[in-house]
């Protein structure tokens, strides 16, 4: 029952996307499919066996350790006792500033893109 729950959040997922679209005869199904199939695969990789289990483990930790090094530069920069600011070094994701053009030179904000863009705008979110 729940992997019957787990496809139709997909489904549903996907369809709140598509009818969100801006544009729905542009949408390409093939990238879309492709990633559908490509999280299926890597999951069933990861959790049904052993070696890829054993091969992301290790990437992971490959990947935490190279992080760690930002530690390094916290210390460096904020001195011995920036681990008591644990939220601000490890959960809060940095932010970058707010884009000013688009690739067509156009502020991101102005040109009509639907509704989600002007809410995102409206919040200082692109």
């Amino acid at each position: 029952m729940e992997r019957l729950i787990s496809v139709l959040g997909l489904f549903v997922f996907v369809g709140i996307s598509y009818a969100l679209s801006v544009n729905r005869r542009a949408i390409r199904w093939s990238p879309v499919l492709w990633g559908i199939a490509l999280q299926l695969i890597f999951g069933v990789l990861i959790l049904k066996t052993a070696p890829g289990f054993a091969v992301f483990k290790f990437l992971g930790d490959v990947v935490s350790r190279f992080l760690d090094f930002s530690d390094a530069g916290a210390k460096f920069v904020f001195g011995d006792n920036f681990g008591e600011h644990f939220i601000a070094f490890k959960v809060l994701q940095r932010r970058s500033r707010k884009p000013t053009a688009s690739s067509r030179g156009m502020n991101m904000c102005t040109y009509p893109a639907g509704w989600l863009r002007r809410i995102r705008c409206s919040q200082g979110l692109f």
